[in-house]
């Protein structure tokens, strides 16, 4: 069959969200390289990196940046949407790049510092780069939060960033972070009278004022939260917010969490994303220590363990194991 890379993007377009669309660009990838077309070579890159970032688990999309910058930067001529794309990728990468232990914090703040420098050199400001920051640094250092917010406020949006629905949950999650349930009310406004929404937002930012309310020990108010976000959560990159539901259910629905509990578990069994399998993991032991089943709970409890030791050695800190420990 004759290479045309405009139907191989209309085919890929026509499947299923998540691993099986991820094939189908990956074979769209295999045949650009095969004719040597570097332009769709890319494309179809970026489509596979955003696919693995917002309907699967991040993993592949880790492993898939490497090879996508550098062929970027290989370019003899670059456009001003390659470099465009370019910018959104690595910006995607940086929001998740922390989850995983296998990077090291050397890597990860190389990262930081390279797309800073990148967005510098083409003009764009640093709101991105200081969002991005709030979220690794959230399990990194918190003692940095309330400068690094004050800095990504201080930012107007320009076309790198996000949209106004993640940038507002952004400033509504970290103003929870910061303990002004106050200000996270009056940010959040314009995601909860549904004036501003994406693909992730609302939910992520129901998961926020759940998971908030929780641990304030505002069951009522967490379970407002969670039956607008339950059914909502419709693929495996909602896992760690499905982590934080079981965790609320395991206080006020235990039954209602063993049946969520088991709904997700085989998006739980095939993730790669460290970060979400903890927090599954911790929803998990909360849920099987609340119900008396010690077995489970401490499964659950040592798998999360695991995971969380290995996040705060790299880190540097305990976030983790006090996470756990709370619970």
């Amino acid at each position: 069959m004759e290479y045309n890379p405009y139907e191989l993007m209309r085919n890929c377009n026509k499947l299923a969200s998540g691993k099986v669309k991820m094939d189908g660009i990956k074979s769209a990838i295999y045949e650009a390289d095969m004719m040597q077309d570097i332009e769709y070579g890319m494309t179809f890159r970026y489509e596979y990196i955003k696919e693995a970032i917002f309907n699967d688990d991040s993993y592949d999309a880790i492993i898939m940046f490497p090879d996508y910058i550098t062929k970027y930067d290989e370019l003899p001529v670059k456009t001003q949407w390659q470099t465009f794309d370019a910018l959104w990728v690595y910006k995607w990468i940086l929001e998740n790049v922390g989850s995983f232990y296998q990077i090291s914090r050397e890597d990860i703040e190389k990262y930081f510092e390279d797309y800073k420098s990148r967005c510098l050199d083409n003009g764009f400001n640093l709101r991105s780069y200081y969002m991005k920051r709030l979220n690794f640094y959230r399990y990194a250092d918190e003692s940095k939060l309330p400068e690094i917010f004050k800095k990504f406020r201080k930012f107007k949006s320009d076309s790198l960033s996000d949209c106004e629905a993640c940038v507002i949950n952004t400033g509504a999650e970290f103003a929870l972070i910061l303990d002004d349930i106050d200000l996270a009310n009056e940010i959040a406004e314009p995601i909860f009278n549904g004036r501003k929404r994406c693909s992730e937002v609302p939910q992520v930012t129901y998961g926020n004022f759940m998971l908030y309310h929780c641990k304030k020990g505002n069951i009522d108010r967490a379970m407002e939260y969670a039956s607008r976000m339950y059914h909502m959560l419709d693929n495996p990159s909602f896992l760690m917010q499905i982590g934080y539901l079981i965790e609320v259910l395991a206080d006020a629905n235990p039954e209602k969490g063993i049946e969520c509990q088991k709904k997700h578990i085989r998006w739980h069994e095939e993730c790669k994303n460290p970060l979400y399998n903890f927090h599954f993991s911790a929803g998990s032991y909360k849920l099987f220590k609340t119900l008396g089943d010690g077995e489970q709970a401490e499964f659950y409890k040592s798998f999360a363990a695991e995971i969380g030791e290995k996040l705060d050695t790299r880190n540097g800190t305990d976030y983790f194991a006090k996470y756990l420990l709370n619970l």
